[in-house]
């Protein structure tokens, strides 16, 4: 299965730098710079898996809501 590559990894490290601790849907971790994301169901896919596998330092997946939208949180 496909993750982040490792350009899209180290600008996700400079997204969670910016954020303070908490809970984040991905667009809210984003912010504005979600509207830039060509395909926001495979990226949060991608994403996910490599949150999973450890390769993101500051970042844990959490839960998934009920409008299937993913938690992480920021640690």
């Amino acid at each position: 299965m496909e993750k982040l590559s490792n350009k899209e990894i180290l600008f996700v490290k400079k997204v969670i730098k910016k954020r303070k601790p908490g809970l984040y849907e991905l667009k809210d971790l984003y912010g504005d710079l979600w509207e830039e994301i060509d395909s926001p169901t495979t990226f949060g896919a991608r994403f996910k898996r490599t949150v999973e596998a450890g390769e993101i330092e500051g970042i844990a997946w959490k839960d998934r809501k009920s409008n299937n939208h993913q938690l992480y949180e920021v640690l």
